[in-house]
Order: C-alpha cells, then sequence, then structure tokens
C-alpha cells in the first residue's frame, strides 16, 4: 500500500504503476543445489526408452527449493542490471531495507556504487513471479523494456490490471485496489444440514471445507476488507475443533464479503510532505470480570459497555484467554491512514487507508483497561512501522529515527484511556505491575511524539473520537 500511495501522491506528476509476469520464473532460476530424478509418466516422451529417468537441473513447481532458486536468481540479477536513465545519467536497483521484496532505482556513479543523498526514482516489487513497477510513465516506460531483456516478461500491463487476487486502477485523482473478481470466483458458503443443532460438531468434510473458505477469507481481509478482519480473526481461533454455529458464522462472513465485493480501498492524492500518520486503535472483550480492582486504572460504565463483544461466535460460548495468567480475553483492532498536517488543525484533508490488523490479545491482560492499553500500543507500534516503511521508500534509506518528521495521531472511543493519559499532576502505579511497565512506556512514547513534532503544545498525541462521530483530527 505504501508504493502504491506514493504513486497516487504524486498522480500529477504523471506517474503510474504497471505490472509484469515472468514466463516460466522457476525455470529461469539458478540451477538446483542437488541430484534429483524423475520418473516418466505412464505414457512416456517421446524419443525416450521407458526405463529411462529424467534429470531436474532447474526448479519445477512442487520442489520446495524451487522458489529459493529463483528468488536468489531474481535478486541478483535486477541488483547488477544497470538501468539508463536519459542524459548520460545511470542507475541500478537496491533491496529496500524495511522490505527486501521491493527494489529501489537510485542514480550511481563510478564502479556501480549509488550517489550520496540519491533518492529514488521508481520502485519495482516482486511476489514470486510476478513484478509490480511504480514511477514516472516515461521512465517506467525504459525500465519496462530494459527488464524484460533481463527477465522474460512479454507483456506489460499498465495502469488497470489483475496482481496476486487485487485489481488495481489507475485513475485520475486515484488509486483504487479491489478484489471483486476474486470474491465471486473463490468465496462459496459451507453445507450445513438445517436440522443439525448449533452445538453440534462439525463433519470432517465440513472442517476442512471451513478451513478453505476462511483461509480466502483472511486473504481478502487482509488486503482490501479490513471491515471482515475482526471476524475473520475470530474465524480463524475457532477453526480447529468448529461447532456448526461456528461454521454458520463463517459462512455469515462469506455473504457479507459477496454483498460489498466490489468495494475497494481508495488512496487518494495526498501531500508527502504534509504528511500525518494516524492511528484508531480499539479493544473488545468476551469475558470481561465484573469490576476493575484498580482504584485509579479502570474503564467508565459506558467504555466497559462499549467494548464488551455482543456479535460474532463468542456471543453464546465461553471465551478464554490467549494466555493463562490473563483475566480478560480481549481482541485488538488496529488501522492506519495516511493524510496531511491541516486535519491536525481541523481542516478538511484527504485520508488514505494503508493498513490493518485484527488478533487476540497475544500478551497478559488482566483488566480491561489493560485490554484497552495493549490495544493503544500495538496501534502505535504499527503505526511506526508504516511510518518508517513510506519515510524509507520517499528516501530509500533507513535508520533507527526514519520517519520521525511526520507527525503520529492516535485515535481512540475510549474516553477513560484519553482522560488517564491528559489529566495533569504525578501519575499513579496501576496494582497490576505489568501493566504498570505498560503504561510508562506509552506515555514516554506519546511524550516523545509530542515534544518531536514542538509547535508549544507538548500534548500526548492521543485524540478521543466518539464511536458514532466523523474522525477529527484537530482539538485534543
Amino acid at each position: 500500500m505504501c508504493l502504491l500511495q506514493v504513486a497516487a501522491s504524486r498522480l500529477d506528476d504523471d506517474w503510474s504503476v504497471s505490472a509484469g509476469d515472468v514466463t516460466a520464473a522457476f525455470l529461469n532460476g539458478d540451477p538446483l543445489e542437488r541430484r534429483l530424478f524423475l520418473r516418466q509418466p505412464r505414457h512416456g516422451l517421446p524419443g525416450l526408452h521407458p526405463s529411462q529417468i529424467i534429470q531436474v537441473n532447474k526448479g519445477v513447481f512442487g520442489l520446495i527449493d524451487s522458489p529459493r532458486m529463483w528468488w536468489r536468481k531474481f535478486k541478483k540479477d535486477i541488483q547488477q542490471q544497470v538501468i539508463n536513465v536519459g542524459e548520460g545519467a545511470q542507475a541500478k536497483f537496491f533491496a529496500s531495507p524495511l522490505d527486501p521484496c521491493v527494489f529501489q532505482l537510485l542514480l550511481v556513479g563510478e564502479h556501480g556504487k549509488k550517489l550520496d543523498g540519491a533518492k529514488p526514482l521508481c520502485y519495482a516489487a516482486v511476489h514470486v513471479d510476478d513484478i509490480l513497477l511504480v514511477g514516472p510513465r516515461t521512465l517506467s516506460r525504459s525500465v519496462q523494456e530494459q527488464l524484460s531483456t533481463c527477465f522474460p516478461v512479454e507483456e506489460w500491463e499498465n495502469d488497470a490490471f489483475d496482481f496476486i487476487g487485487s485489481h488495481i486502477e489507475v485513475l485520475k485523482d486515484e488509486i483504487r485496489i479491489s478484489q471483486g473478481g476474486y470474491v465471486e470466483s473463490r468465496l462459496f458458503e459451507v453445507d450445513l444440514d438445517p436440522k443439525v443443532p448449533d452445538e453440534a460438531k462439525a463433519t470432517p468434510e465440513q472442517v476442512a471445507d471451513n478451513r478453505s473458505l476462511i483461509g480466502a477469507l483472511s486473504w481478502l481481509a487482509s488486503q482490501t476488507r479490513p471491515d471482515l478482519a475482526c471476524g475473520v480473526s475470530m474465524a480463524q481461533q475457532l477453526q480447529a475443533c468448529p461447532t456448526v454455529e461456528d461454521i454458520k458464522f463463517t459462512n455469515l462472513l462469506a455473504r457479507r464479503a459477496l454483498q460489498h465485493g466490489q468495494e475497494a480501498i481508495v488512496l487518494k492524492k495526498i501531500n508527502l510532505d504534509k504528511l500525518v500518520v494516524a492511528v484508531f486503535h480499539d479493544a473488545g472483550w468476551a469475558n470481561a470480570p465484573d469490576c476493575n480492582q484498580d482504584p485509579i486504572y479502570f474503564l467508565s460504565p459506558s467504555d466497559e459497555e462499549r467494548g464488551e463483544i455482543h456479535d460474532g461466535p463468542w456471543a453464546t460460548k465461553e471465551r478464554r484467554a490467549k494466555r493463562k495468567n490473563s483475566r480478560v480475553a480481549s481482541q485488538l483492532g488496529m488501522l492506519v491512514m495516511f493524510t496531511e498536517t491541516g486535519a491536525l488543525q481541523g481542516d478538511s484533508a484527504n485520508a488514505s487507508i494503508v493498513e490493518w490488523k485484527s488478533h487476540a490479545c497475544d500478551r497478559v491482560c488482566r483488566s480491561t483497561f489493560g485490554a484497552e492499553t495493549m490495544g493503544c500500543i500495538e496501534g502505535i507500534e504499527l503505526a511506526h512501522y508504516v511510518r518508517a516503511m513510506i519515510a524509507s521508500f520517499l528516501t530509500g534509506d533507513l535508520n533507527r529515527h526514519t520517519g520521525e518528521e511526520y507527525p503520529m495521531v492516535a485515535m481512540t472511543d475510549c474516553r477513560s484511556l484519553y482522560d488517564h493519559f491528559h489529566k495533569d499532576g504525578l501519575p499513579r502505579t496501576p496494582s497490576d505491575r505489568r501493566l504498570a511497565i505498560d503504561i510508562a512506556c506509552l506515555r514516554q512514547t506519546l511524550q516523545h511524539e509530542a515534544r518531536g513534532h514542538g509547535g508549544g503544545d507538548e500534548r500526548a498525541p492521543l485524540v478521543w473520537v466518539a464511536s458514532a462521530d466523523p474522525i477529527k483530527f484537530g482539538g485534543h
């Protein structure tokens, strides 16, 4: 998403997005490092005696080392090829330090070494045998021709194409990523006998079909459908030994996916010089204790009620925490967006959803306040990662401070958490010592973010957003 956002932000500079499929990629990889022989098929092969066997020299589908040999060959060749970029200048592709599957085209001097301070001219991302090329249109055409001399790409598709299950479309003012075709071709519903009670165990055939359906939904939820992420995560937690009711929930997710199959992730034009990274985080629980034991760190009754999970498979069954010494079985969710600095002053601004995640809390969680704290921590960690990713793409470099020039703001609908980090006075230590460490680290992170962007306002960049209200960043 970060690469496509760079392209979306530079549409006015005639940036484009292209895709190419390497023909017989595994056969173009490095030779195998072992001796391997195959028997002939039953009908035999022309020119061979039936008793003869075949030696395999290159990777073929089904071998565990075929992808590695192809990747090694691709990584070596793309970084060795010298690209002519016009006016006598030359450039080479260098692997991104944060994402090794993304290669950045940088100007080089003598002996093929990249020039100091050189910023990426365009980008090439690879997924097995599919190459995604992002850059200025004229330069991209030239790079396509030169890459095709190194890798057997018969045809490059430009600005509207399918790529690893998603349809990418470059428009005048935005880039859209959708999976309508994937939804229509891959999703189905598991057959269930309406006479069988909900609490009955699923048959082996239903278990297998359910896993297949969850796998298809997982890819969909991770690529273009953040609205399905929480439900798919819950379905995954139950797929080992599902009941009929659990499979009904998976079928419900499939119907929702089909109902909105044409929905897309839309990346808007955003001024990258005014970039702001915003993350919304939340937590829900299915087995919240009756009360919070800590006299300071607890949620208000309204926040407690808002966090309860009433839908999905946990509405009718007991949910256990992932860790044995946790008291709360919580589900965390986070969503990262890019927008512009004007949004921090309350102005209307474009925004692009670029990353999201939902999963059961992996860490010890003994209270609902702790669950909200875990959600905030993981949300900020995800925002930091995405911020470092796009910053490294823009500069071509990575260090421990990469991306800190871009403001980050966290959003929560939990008023109790917001109030805690904005109230005056010395912070009290919670009775849960593990929570005390987490809160101290979170407070330090928020203070660092506030100081790093000055403006005389050192309040924690944590914004409260009422659940039913439109998102507003301004006015902490």
